[in-house]
């Protein structure tokens, strides 16, 4: 199983039944990519956009703390693709080195949505995560063990989530045949 059907089947199992098609076909909703299944979806977002494998779990990661801090905001085929497309859009912002500013994400929603609209979403996520975009190692390590544990998925490398105290790099002095990643935390010495 590709690692985006792993994140897609987690996130599927925390969404509600939807509501009947009725009741979102128009209004607000009218431009919700629902008809696009979740694995699709982020995989479109994962190819179009860029963003690393580590991107894709902490955008989920990011979805997860949503869900565990506002449980009345049910998620569910109605709502879980813009919620995922935001999320990784916050996330591209805060940890990839190459990022596409918001009109770029309407190509990459395959303009599901307009400029205002996300815009308007991303402020709302930032809201809700109180602006704490930042995911921990030890967050990062617990959800890549659940999605191992739950799911029969093929990871790509992935590691940690960057951060100011940690960059990962091939150590040359002690580099061993199977080039394995060490992680090198910088100290006055090294600077």
């Amino acid at each position: 199983m590709h690692f985006t059907q792993a994140v897609a089947r987690y996130l599927d199992s925390f969404c509600v039944p939807d509501p009947p098609k009725q009741q979102f076909a128009g209004g607000v909703f009218r431009t919700e990519p629902y008809n696009v299944s979740l694995s699709h979806w982020i995989y479109q977002i994962y190819k179009l956009s860029k963003i690393s494998p580590s991107g894709i779990f902490q955008t989920c990661i990011l979805l997860v703390t949503i869900h565990h801090s506002f449980p009345s905001l049910h998620f569910s085929n109605l709502n879980v693709r813009r919620l995922f497309l935001i999320a990784a859009m916050v996330v591209s912002k805060m940890y990839e080195d190459v990022t596409y500013c918001n009109r770029d994400w309407i190509v990459i929603s395959q303009n599901s949505f307009t400029l205002k609209q996300i815009n308007s979403m991303e402020l709302e996520l930032l809201r809700l995560l109180n602006f704490r975009v930042v995911v921990s190692i030890e967050e990062y390590q617990s959800f890549l063990g659940n999605l191992l544990r739950f799911f029969d998925v093929r990871l790509p490398i992935a590691l940690p989530p960057s951060n100011h105290l940690t960059c990962p790099y091939i150590d040359k002095t002690t580099h061993d045949p199977s080039g394995s990643i060490q992680f090198y935390v910088p100290n006055e010495a090294n600077l």
